[in-house]
């Protein structure tokens, strides 16, 4: 690894490093315990052009690791604007609409988590990640019915009889 990270980083200093070739060179050094070194030199790959899409995971990844979720966030949107097919969109959808929770934004999260919902509408962990965005962003009626739904699927599912709790407190 030590010698592959070193290899990286003579190609990756040049001033025509592409966007794959700093990717690559980031995988390393976090795989390399380098996660601050990782974090700006997958942040510089997501800058390069022609940008490697893969860049912007790998970013999203580290900068979460790292505990910047706004980041996160920024460069999982930016992918979806590159990527024409997507195997799992409900996930990275799920996933921006759970770190725009931490970043206290449920009308953000309640988009992604709406997004998600409508890829996999019979998945109770992101009906509760749904229900849960819409008591944050005042929609209480919104979060009951919600709740409802997946209860119905999973009607001993703690979380969303906690959920519900909450919705009926929030009328």
């Amino acid at each position: 690894l030590g010698k592959a990270v070193e290899a990286l980083e003579r190609v990756a200093s040049m001033a025509d490093a592409s966007s794959e070739v700093m990717t690559l060179y980031g995988r390393a050094l976090l795989r390399n315990d380098q996660p601050d070194e990782a974090e700006r030199v997958l942040q510089q790959a997501t800058r390069r052009y022609p940008v490697e899409p893969a860049a912007f995971l790998a970013y999203a990844s580290v900068a979460e690791r790292q505990s910047h979720p706004d980041a996160a966030r920024g460069a999982l949107i930016e992918y979806g604007t590159l990527v024409l097919e997507e195997p799992d969109f409900a996930a990275r959808a799920r996933h921006i609409g759970t770190l725009s929770m931490r970043l206290d934004d449920p009308a953000t999260a309640l988009v992604w988590f709406e997004r998600a919902s409508s890829s996999r509408p019979g998945d109770v962990g992101i009906l509760a990640d749904l229900g849960e965005a819409q008591l944050g962003a005042g929609r209480p009626t919104e979060a009951a019915a919600t709740i409802a739904r997946a209860l119905e699927r999973s009607p001993d599912n703690a979380r969303l009889l906690t959920l519900a709790a909450r919705a009926r407190r929030s009328k």
